[in-house]
């Protein structure tokens, strides 16, 4: 018992420790050591960094005293306290800890003008902290406390029929509207303030005549909508529809070159200013879909005022065409993401048991090989049209060894008599490690090789999840119909490894696609804005760790090891977010490159299509050799 006791007392030295002095030392040193690689201006205000500061702090104090005098315990995820609390600062919000460490940094960036501190890592520490929370600590209150629910002053409104209170209209104003105004002004920074905001919304602030009205008009029609909301209900849906479209417009913005981003304003005006008038008009009819619940005897009032609003907003934006283009995708995402989810979740159901074989002689081919096969070829064209045709060759023989290190990973760490050949992604990511040093030797600019493999690897990883579905790998743990689907072909690992034939499972392969798309986008927005190989690869990494640092934690595979209260996979994505960190402070330049597409380049991205096809997709079931058989 004592020697129990000894390490306890010395765990929580070691995480004290940990959190209160070498995480902050890292951060510092990291922001320091990457100022060079983030070109992005920095904001320098002593008064609103101080502010910051001290109301991180204060978040994280008042939350510290809560759980140790309304706990009885340390605020340590690792040493819970014993009790459910729900006093004091857990009142206003859930995780007051955690937002006001994110609040310090971020205050800390600004009150030193740090670019990197502002741009990598405090974006990076919310990242960090919010998959905490989804990946694990989420998890771990729902288990130690199953019939304790909270309910918090700033939070998305319940889905309930009654009067909305105080709280729920100014939680939306606080948690939906603020962050909005913040992530456009943000966009405007980032492509250098001269260009549109991301919402492709702005009106030129000095033009005449009735021009000048529509945007101080859409802007009051938006926030009109959350104060005359008759039901909780109602005002969910205005929360939760303006997070996924202002989401989808924002990505839209920033990260897809056809579209690219066009301010019209060239004034002088507050960033911030000008992202309070970039509206986008999927708020319009977001918008009027709580107006026509709220006042259904005025319907055909707000549908005349949202079809005037509406070409007012594009037509004086300063590129119409891709602000209709960014409305028309917010819109379907903010009035229609139930209809959309389900569309993506029966979708993921009936391509996960869509298995096909054909056998000619001793060799099978299977269906779900066309996909990885396809995802291959796919990030080929991608790096050969970025880096050139002068490093095609290099790529196929970069995936090459990574696509056997994958193997050899999946083999040896979850193989088994059923599992004769699977893979493993981080067999992929230590493979990297010996594609780098052959890259060396071929006298290949390695920097360039890593830059362009974090470009095009999400894309990749994102079409082979088909794979893990059909295949039935990677799947998750058993959850609601709402979100699950349900695995019935035979030939899948669910049924014939898992024994979880017709149980909703969590479809993990399609939450992974999802983030593996925001990762694509914002690495090749990182690419083509000019940023150091070092970074993008830093940042790859550091992306895919969080994500499957999440992801894991929805997976349902029995021959994943735990450790620690861990899945092996979850200590891993740590230890990719780590060297994702170590890497990014890497100076490194990118050297002058001819980017294009070649036939050279087609055909050799057609080898990889069949190489990888044949290792992932096509096998030998009559054989009981090693390696011999998918299935």
């Amino acid at each position: 018992m004592k020697t129990e006791n000894n390490r306890q007392v010395t765990g929580k030295v070691l995480y004290s420790l940990t959190f209160l002095v070498v995480l902050p030392a890292v951060l510092y040193f990291w922001a320091r050591h990457t100022a060079g690689a983030v070109t992005l201006p920095g904001i320098h205000s002593e008064i609103f960094g101080a502010a910051g500061m001290a109301a991180g702090i204060f978040l994280m104090l008042s939350g510290m005293h809560a759980l140790w005098h309304f706990g009885g315990g340390l605020p340590m995820n690792a040493y819970p306290p014993p009790k459910f609390v729900t006093n004091g600062v857990f009142r206003l919000l859930p995780h007051p800890i955690y937002s006001g460490f994110v609040l310090t940094c971020f205050g800390a960036s600004i009150y030193s003008g740090s670019a990197s501190g502002l741009w990598l890592v405090s974006p990076t520490v919310l990242a960090g902290c919010t998959a905490l929370v989804w990946g694990y600590e989420g998890i771990d209150l729902r288990q130690r406390f199953p019939g304790e629910k909270r309910r918090y002053l700033l939070t998305i409104p319940a889905n309930s029929t009654e009067k909305p209170s105080v709280w729920d209209r100014i939680s939306v104003f606080v948690c939906l509207f603020l962050p909005w105004v913040l992530l456009n002004g943000a966009a405007l920074v980032i492509d250098n303030g001269h260009t549109a905001s991301a919402f492709y919304g702005g009106l030129e602030l000095n033009s005449g005549g009735y021009q000048q009205y529509f945007t101080p008009a859409a802007l009051g029609w938006t926030v009109l909508a959350p104060l005359v909301a008759r039901t909780q209900e109602q005002l969910r849906r205005f929360f939760i529809g303006g997070i996924i479209g202002g989401g989808l417009a924002l990505y839209m913005a920033l990260v897809m070159p056809a579209i690219g981003l066009g301010y019209m304003s060239q004034q002088d005006d507050s960033v911030l200013l000008q992202a309070l008038l970039s509206l986008n008009w999927f708020w319009i009819w977001l918008s009027a879909s709580v107006l026509i619940k709220a006042v259904p005897a005025y319907r055909i009032p707000v549908y005349g005022a949202s079809a005037l609003l509406t070409p007012g907003l594009i037509l004086v934006s300063s590129d119409p065409v891709a602000h209709a283009i960014t409305g028309w995708v917010g819109t379907a995402g903010a009035l229609f993401y139930p209809a959309v989810w389900e569309f993506m979740r029966r979708s993921a159901e009936i391509i996960a048991n869509s298995w096909r074989e054909w056998v000619f002689g001793p060799v099978r081919i299977i269906s779900h090989g066309f996909y990885v096969g396809a995802a291959a070829f796919t990030g080929m064209i991608l790096g050969g049209w970025l880096a050139g045709p002068e490093y095609v060759s290099a790529m196929v023989v970069f995936g090459v060894i990574v696509t056997i290190c994958a193997g050899l990973w999946g083999q040896y760490v979850e193989g088994s008599d059923k599992l004769k050949r699977p893979f493993g992604f981080y067999g992929a990511m230590l493979g990297i490690v010996i594609a780098s040093l052959v890259m060396r030797w071929m006298g290949v600019d390695v920097w360039v090789m890593l830059g362009i493999f974090s470009v095009f690897m999400p894309w990749v990883q994102g079409i082979g999840r088909f794979r893990c579905l059909v295949n039935g790998c990677c799947h998750g743990a058993e959850t609601g119909d709402l979100l699950g689907i349900r695995y019935t072909h035979p030939r899948s690992r669910v049924c014939f490894v898992s024994g979880l034939k017709g149980r909703p499972l969590h479809p993990t392969q399609l939450y992974s696609m999802l983030w593996l798309a925001l990762v694509g986008g914002l690495q090749l927005k990182l690419w083509l804005g000019g940023a150091a190989p070092s970074l993008i690869f830093g940042t790859y990494l550091i992306l895919n760790g969080l994500g499957r640092f999440v992801e894991e934690a929805y997976r349902g595979e029995p021959q994943t090891p735990v450790m620690a209260g861990l899945r092996l996979y979850q200590w891993a994505a740590v230890v990719s977010v780590l060297a994702g960190i170590i890497i990014s402070c890497v100076p490194a330049h990118r050297p002058a490159l001819t980017p294009g597409i070649t036939w050279q380049s087609v055909a050799r991205a057609g080898f990889m299509w069949v190489f990888v096809q044949f290792m992932m997709g096509i096998d030998f079931p009559n054989s009981n050799r090693r390696f011999s058989r998918l299935a």
